[in-house]
């Protein structure tokens, strides 16, 4: 947290002490790339930090019946509307349990993974859902017999309901295939993180030899060749995009960076589904909409003189 607070500072030299002392302290290490979200306990090497869930009372939102987080839900398209039925009769592990498809990956995501060589393409997202059902399933104009997967065109348009969606979250370990909520941990901070840091901070600094040091830990694990080349901010955007992709640190990254509404403007949704890119005027014409509005009741106990609201709220 602190080497974090220390690049809104552009304090680097903090950055680089804070992830050495992580590195140093023995107690850290990257793990295989098909280990880091594969299980229900997420408390191994990597995770610097964990939010623990479970089913036990305090491990989760109730002491009474245990409601747990939607994380499994979020990113995964909505396939259950195309095979229909009961949650019971459509939901698989094949395909990531129970979905609400709330928020799923951009062609411009994507574009960034070298598709043959980085394992992240496969291992942080599903691209295709399978028809687990014993009967053949109509879908527009063709049809889908049992054990095949849906095409992401439907009568020559993108489908949203089985669009690609991260598998960070999935969970197969603490709730059943139709079961909403979910009790798998959910990592705040790991290693990965704070090496993308360092990079970032090392190439401030204008220490390329460091900065690739730190670049190419995340970039080797996931199946690249080793960057030697002349290491730009660009490359470490990209990085931070590739590895930590909706695990909610993107928004704050940009907006660090001074970019935020120019990479909305330019890449934010899917240009085949109107709906999702409304985000490309919606931000620019508004934007103030980089900083949340403040809780009145706060600016209230503070004192307006004190804690300003937020520049374009009332």
């Amino acid at each position: 947290m602190k080497a974090k607070a220390a690049l809104w500072l552009k304090d680097w030299d903090t950055t680089l002490e804070q992830v050495e002392e992580i590195e140093k302290s023995g107690h850290f290490d990257l793990i295989a790339l098909n280990e880091v979200f594969n299980a229900g306990d997420l408390n191994h090497k990597e995770a610097l930090m964990v939010q623990q869930w479970s089913k036990n009372p305090g491990g989760n939102l109730s002491n009474a019946t245990p409601k747990g987080n939607y994380y499994a839900a979020y990113f995964i398209a909505q396939y259950r509307t195309e095979i229909g039925g009961t949650a019971e009769y459509a939901c698989s592990y094949d395909n990531w349990g129970y979905t609400y498809g709330r928020c799923l990956p951009s062609p411009y995501l994507f574009s960034l993974y070298d598709k043959a060589k980085d394992k992240r393409y496969q291992e942080y997202y599903i691209h295709q859902y399978k028809n687990t059902t014993d009967k053949n399933i109509t879908y527009g104009s063709a049809t889908v017999k049992p054990g095949d997967y849906f095409p992401l065109y439907k009568n020559g348009s993108i489908n949203k309901n089985v669009y690609p969606g991260c598998i960070k979250y999935g969970d197969k370990w603490t709730r059943t295939a139709s079961e909403t909520r979910s009790y798998k941990d959910v990592i705040v901070y790991r290693l990965a993180e704070s090496y993308i840091m360092a990079a970032e901070a090392a190439l401030m600094k204008n220490d390329q030899t460091l900065a690739k040091y730190y670049f190419n830990k995340t970039w080797e694990r996931a199946g690249n060749d080793k960057f030697t080349g002349v290491l730009t901010m660009k490359d470490i955007m990209d990085e931070q995009a590739r590895e930590l992709s909706f695990e909610g640190d993107r928004w704050y990254f940009l907006k660090r960076l001074g970019i935020l509404i120019e990479q909305i403007k330019a890449y934010a949704g899917d240009p085949e589904i109107p709906a999702s890119i409304l985000g490309r005027n919606n931000l620019p014409a508004n934007p103030h909409f980089v900083r949340w509005p403040i809780p009145e009741a706060e600016v209230i106990n503070m004192g307006a003189e004190n804690f300003p609201q937020n520049i374009g709220y009332k």
